[in-house]
């Protein structure tokens, strides 16, 4: 997944991602995060937020898996995360990958991308 390069911030984010489900109740997120050239004073960041079984509190995240942030200096960033239920059926999980400043400024419509992988055992 990535980013739409341009506008301000100029450059992009982009995410390799897996999304492994094991059970119902255990999922694993791994992969890596890349700030592309230029270096803009933005960032790469993937969010996760998702939800489990639970009647209540069943909101996962939102959490800050990776983020990479100075640009063109270290490739890419990986990560490997299990996902956090609290004992309980994990449903969905939605990644948000963001290209962004410190202040969270963002000027295009494509500075935010989305995908939502939902359990195939629940």
């Amino acid at each position: 997944m990535s980013t739409v390069a341009g506008g301000s911030p100029a450059g992009q984010a982009r995410a390799a991602i897996k999304i492994t489900w094991n059970s119902a109740t255990s999922v694993v997120i791994s992969g890596s995060v890349t700030d592309v050239c230029p270096a803009d004073g933005a960032g790469a960041y993937l969010w996760l937020r998702g939800k489990t079984s639970a009647t209540t509190n069943n909101a996962i995240g939102p959490q800050l898996l990776a983020k990479d942030t100075n640009g063109c200096g270290n490739g890419s960033l990986t990560f490997s995360v299990t996902v956090p239920n609290g004992g309980y059926k994990v449903q969905t999980v939605h990644l948000t990958l963001e290209e962004k400043d410190g202040s969270g400024v963002c000027d295009n419509s494509g500075c935010i991308t989305k995908v939502t992988s939902y359990n195939p055992y629940a």
